[in-house]
């Protein structure tokens, strides 16, 4: 859906903007590899999380300076998160992480450089549900003025949000940036 609306609105895209979607692996062999050693969990998620640098990051993105948008969604996200850092276009690329507010991600997410942009939204399902997600951008430096308007737009935007609604993970985010003095 993604590529016929390029290709209808935008064609001089198209080449740019092509999605690509790394290899997945059958629910069986993810099942036995995480309830694995960790020997085996590299030799089934090693090349999952791998797949992208290894095979779409040297044909299409090097390039351009790097993937515009990656969206990192799907088995050992933790792991495509780190990978995903050396393959983002430095210049305002898009990194969207799916169920940001799982604890194990914490460590990954802590690797994002405090000068990049955050956003992230809870989504609330009953009273023991959430989700969020999350979107940061790349900025190409810490002085970027782009980025530094950008930022307190940002902030003003997430104020007028509910206290519920704002993530977790923007939260995080601006604290280091804070602790930078970022913002």
């Amino acid at each position: 859906q993604v590529l016929s609306l390029i290709q209808t609105t935008l064609p001089h895209l198209e080449e740019r903007w092509y999605p690509h979607f790394g290899e997945t692996k059958s629910d069986k062999e993810c099942s036995q590899a995480e309830s694995g050693t960790w020997e085996q969990k590299d030799v089934v998620f090693g090349e999952y999380v791998r797949y992208a640098k290894k095979n779409l990051y040297e044909q299409y993105a090097r390039s351009n300076n790097g993937f515009d948008l990656i969206n990192v969604d799907g088995r050992f996200r933790e792991y495509c998160l780190v990978e995903a850092l050396d393959m983002i276009n430095p210049n305002y690329g898009i990194l969207l992480l799916d169920n940001a507010e799982r604890g194990w991600f914490k460590a990954s997410v802590d690797k994002i450089p405090s000068h990049w942009l955050p956003v992230s939204f809870q989504y609330h399902w009953g009273e023991n549900f959430h989700s969020e997600t999350a979107i940061w951008m790349a900025c190409p430096t810490k002085e970027d003025v782009h980025c530094a308007r950008a930022r307190n737009e940002i902030k003003q935007m997430m104020e007028q949000l509910p206290p519920h609604a704002a993530g977790v993970r923007y939260k995080d985010h601006m604290r280091r940036a804070r602790i930078e003095n970022l913002v």
